[in-house]
């Protein structure tokens, strides 16, 4: 299998850039499953090492390190359209756009949570301690402000659904099971804003370090994809509360 080394115009496969002795190299990749991970290898000429950035030792991130770039550049500030919207729905009481942006925001954070529990906390368990401080450290800057803008707009339109809908007074048939789905999302708001928004901010802060903990970030990043998880499978279970409002 081939696999692309991008440096200096120079491509490469994996093979010939471990043998090859006028190429320094540092491998941030994995092939889990026999499907390469998509991370660009750190590789440089002895010769050409100009411009280039030196890998040493533990210290050393990446060669395109990541988290080195300012916070605000890394953040996904296209969700802040998601509360804009909820807003506009709310105060134009548009059942049709509240319901819309309920229904996209909520799936796209049960997707996020899925994915980050069950796909990519898997494929970092397989990955060295180099590749998988790497990928933290561009993944967990795209989650600060992304994680709490989808679910704090999903649970809000949702109370705002189902009082629109009179199923919060109690004589309502379907009170007991907006009650019941009230709980997770509670559980769910506490564990995002109150362990893994911290945590994210932990591992930022660690980052930031002229010498980062790689073991630190890894262990609380690992906190956070268990988390990432429950709150998925937390989700699900708010779904089949859904289909029963509309069946």
């Amino acid at each position: 299998m081939w696999v692309s080394v991008r440096v200096v115009g120079l491509s490469i496969s994996r093979d010939e850039a471990t043998r090859t002795p006028e190429i320094i190299e540092a491998f941030s990749a994995e092939f889990v499953g026999g499907v390469m991970a998509r991370v660009i290898f750190a590789a440089r000429p002895r010769e050409k090492a100009a411009g280039l950035t030196r890998l040493s030792g533990d210290t050393a991130m990446t060669a395109t390190a990541p988290s080195l770039r300012p916070l605000w550049r890394q953040l996904t500030w296209w969700t802040v359209a998601f509360p804009i919207v909820m807003i506009v729905a709310i105060i134009r009481h548009d059942t049709f756009l509240l319901n819309w942006i309920h229904v996209l925001s909520g799936a796209l954070w049960t997707g996020a949570d899925l994915f980050m529990g069950f796909i990519l906390g898997p494929a970092l368990r397989m990955m060295d301690m180099r590749a998988r401080t790497a990928l933290i450290a561009y993944f967990v800057p795209r989650t600060l402000l992304y994680f709490p803008m989808v679910s704090l707009t999903a649970g809000t339109t949702g109370w705002f659904l189902a009082d629109w809908f009179g199923f919060t007074t109690s004589a309502s048939p379907m009170y007991h099971l907006t009650v019941i789905s009230l709980v997770p999302v509670a559980v769910m708001t506490v564990m995002g804003l109150g362990f893994l928004l911290p945590n994210s901010l932990r591992i930022w802060s660690e980052l930031r370090r002229r010498e980062p903990n790689r073991e630190r970030i890894v262990r609380i990043n690992g906190i956070n994809i268990w988390l990432a998880g429950i709150q998925g499978l937390l989700q699900i279970a708010i779904i089949l509360v859904m289909a029963k409002f509309v069946s």
